[in-house]
């Protein structure tokens, strides 16, 4: 007779990074690693939830007494205790929300490290990338290591995914380069491109291109035209 698990380690009032194993018509099932999975009702999900994708969720009781989870974690999760982290520290966490009004609001672990598929948590912390540093589409389960900005009075952390900006001016720069040999060495527009199109072709501000530009153009990488930019 085949064995069979039953109970998940994983309890109340702990968070979990999941992966969804269905999404039915009730809501979507997540691998817990025993013969039960774990429901996250249709009302608890951020967004609609597929097959496959991992996601931070927190585990609760359900009315009937039965365990469930959501992905609505803003209301589960702590502020920073103090001294924790500071303007400048590298933390890790998971995107569970994102609006354009607000950018994307992210769920802090503990210590910088990758979040892992099955781990539980016993306490998570508010993160947010806001608007003016979002480069990138982003999704609940979504990954992200960033780099403190603020530490708010409330204990509340602002994010950047982009390095500060002497480590960053190289990056983008390489990404310039980079762009420039997939283009056989012209990109077809220059400074005067709208700030629309750079983060689609690039994931950067445009002040963030233009600094880049400049640092290539003094090193003579590059020539730059009003429409265009070419590799010397």
């Amino acid at each position: 007779m085949a064995e069979t698990k039953e109970q998940s380690n994983l309890k109340a009032g702990q968070f979990a990074y999941l992966t969804v194993k269905a999404a039915t018509k009730v809501g979507a099932f997540l691998d817990v690693g025993t013969d039960k999975d774990l429901l996250v009702p249709f009302k608890e999900q951020e967004e609609r939830l597929e097959a496959r994708k991992t996601v931070m969720v927190f585990r609760y009781t359900d009315r009937s007494g039965r365990p469930a989870a959501t992905t609505k974690l803003y209301d589960h999760l702590k502020p920073v205790p103090k001294g924790m982290f500071r303007a400048g520290s590298i933390v890790s966490g998971v995107v569970y929300r994102y609006t354009k009004e607000y950018g994307a609001f992210t769920a802090i672990l503990p210590k910088d490290e990758t979040p892992e598929k099955g781990k539980s948590y016993e306490e998570l912390y508010f993160g947010l990338i806001p608007p003016s540093e979002v480069y990138d589409d982003y999704h609940p389960g979504d990954p992200v290591r960033a780099r403190v900005i603020r530490v708010r009075s409330d204990g509340k952390l602002d994010i950047a995914v982009r390095a500060g900006i002497a480590k960053q001016l190289e990056a983008d720069a390489e990404t310039i380069l980079k762009r420039l040999a997939e283009y056989d060495g012209m990109l077809p527009f220059s400074e005067s491109a709208s700030p629309a199109m750079i983060l689609r072709e690039l994931k950067m501000s445009k002040s963030a291109f233009k600094r880049a530009l400049g640092h290539l153009y003094k090193l003579r990488k590059i020539e730059i035209g009003e429409n265009e930019v070419r590799l010397l």
